[in-house]
């Protein structure tokens, strides 16, 4: 029962720290839906090879964000299979295995729904993205994406003194 429990605690925190990392996505300039596909395709060990996907990974903080997750994914993957297994090992008949599995059942029924309400998500995003902005300085735009320059254009930053004229 105990390993039940420690499952559905590795799901929980497998996707907090997926949303934690598509809110970090968003900080970066990256639309919602776009950050939710490349976590999750960081997460899983996919890897969608996109004109986006190619622009996240040349900026530096959204590639400390896809390799973070990587890494996460791989450790999360390890602890559920196992954990899973764990949650029938020493059961003799089938009547010792139903009740796991139906507690399992149940409790991923619960996360399905909790992981698909707007509600929690819009709000939980909005928590996060207040915690990573006090706690970290991730850069807000990628102006050379927004722009999407071409040719002899470029970006130049100014920095502009109170006393100058502009």
């Amino acid at each position: 029962m105990i390993a039940v429990f420690s499952l559905l605690t590795v799901i929980t925190l497998s996707l907090l720290v997926t949303r934690l990392a598509t809110a970090a996505f968003m900080l970066t300039g990256v639309l919602q839906e776009l950050s939710r596909l490349q976590v999750l395709s960081a997460y899983t060990g996919v890897g969608f090879t996109t004109k986006e996907s190619e622009h996240i990974v040349e900026h530096p903080v959204r590639r400390r964000i896809l390799i973070l997750m990587m890494v996460v994914g791989n450790v999360g993957f390890v602890t559920q299979a196992s954990t899973l297994i764990l949650s029938f090992v020493g059961v003799s008949t089938r009547g010792e295995s139903l009740e796991p599995a139906l507690l399992l059942l149940a409790g991923l029924f619960s996360l399905g729904l909790i992981a698909r309400s707007r509600w929690i998500e819009r709000h939980m995003l909005r928590l996060m993205r207040l915690a990573l902005s006090r706690r970290t300085d991730l850069e807000a735009y990628d102006l050379m994406g927004l722009l999407e320059l071409s040719g002899s254009y470029g970006i130049r930053t100014t920095i502009v003194a109170p006393e100058d004229w502009w």
